[in-house]
């Protein structure tokens, strides 16, 4: 999988992004380093959308509903908000496909599994 279109990936030589991966790869062997962007709508009159990234470590014995669980948790969306990841573009994957599966398929060359969230009000 290419890196094409993730702001992370982008930025960064490949030599670069995967200095964390070798990192992580000899201390944390059951993780998974994932790469979330997000798009946040700017409060402000005429400024863009604010992007940002989450780095996280997953556990392999994740489920995708697991991990999505521990997204909600960690940016502490609400009861009303509806998020959605996706992964390689625009794949969306049933909540009871392992992480270790998906990691294994969608990778980048850099050993880090990069994914795009949607946050949306679905009540109102």
């Amino acid at each position: 999988m290419s890196t094409f279109g993730y702001i992370f990936g982008a930025g960064n030589n490949e030599e670069k992004r995967k200095e964390p991966e070798m990192k992580i790869g000899k201390s944390k062997a059951d993780k998974i380093p994932v790469v979330i962007e997000y798009i946040l709508k700017n409060t402000v009159p005429g400024a863009g959308p604010a992007i940002f990234c989450l780095k996280l470590l997953v556990p392999e014995d994740y489920t995708f509903f697991d991990f999505t669980m521990a997204v909600r948790k960690k940016i502490q969306a609400g009861a009303e908000e509806s998020l959605a990841l996706f992964v390689n573009g625009w794949t969306l994957f049933q909540g009871s496909k392992p992480m270790k599966e998906i990691f294994t398929v969608h990778k980048a060359s850099d050993g880090i599994l990069y994914s795009k969230m949607v946050l949306e009000n679905f009540l109102g």
